[in-house]
This record gives structure tokens, C-alpha cells and sequence, in this order.
């Protein structure tokens, strides 16, 4: 039993790490979200998790010649692509 209260207790320390790097990179790029397990944002778009019906979001990303995801982009795409609802807002230059 010690082990595995071990390997849980490292676990859940990990998962409290990731959860206030997630926190601290929405604070620093002014990203506010709210509902239950939102999907994390991502800071490039190569990090995006795209399956093979997705393929076409990369090619339009490319097509745009967008090298960058703004702010939105970077929290937005990960909801979509959960199929998650998403009301979204972002101040426009």
C-alpha cells in the first residue's frame, strides 16, 4: 500500500504543478475562463493536439501565414477543437 499512496501522492503533486503553470500562463497573457475542466491553452501552434479529421485547421493556419496564436487563439482552438461550447472576446487593435 506504500507505494501506491507514493506514486498518487507524486502524481497529484504534478497535477497541482500543472495547474499553476496553466494559471500563471493565462495570467500573463490576460486569458480569463470559466466552467468546469476547461482544456488548457497552448503557446504555439504546434503544440495543438490535431487529429486526422482536424488536418484541415493546420492547412488554414498555414494558408493564413499565421506563425503565432494570439491570446484568443491559444485558449479558443484547444475548447473547439474539445468540442466544447465557447463564447469568446478579445479586444481588437
Amino acid at each position: 500500500g506504500g507505494k501506491k499512496k507514493v506514486a498518487s501522492s507524486a502524481k497529484a503533486k504534478k497535477e497541482q504543478e500543472t495547474r499553476e503553470q496553466v494559471a500563471l500562463f493565462r495570467k500573463q497573457m490576460r486569458i480569463t475562463v470559466t466552467g468546469d475542466e476547461v482544456p488548457s491553452p497552448v503557446g504555439t501552434f504546434e503544440e495543438l493536439q490535431l487529429s486526422a479529421d482536424q488536418r484541415w485547421l493546420r492547412a488554414g493556419i498555414e494558408s493564413a501565414g499565421w506563425t503565432e496564436p494570439t491570446p484568443i487563439q491559444m485558449q479558443a482552438i484547444p475548447v473547439m477543437i474539445a468540442g466544447r461550447d465557447l463564447l469568446a472576446c478579445a479586444p481588437t487593435g
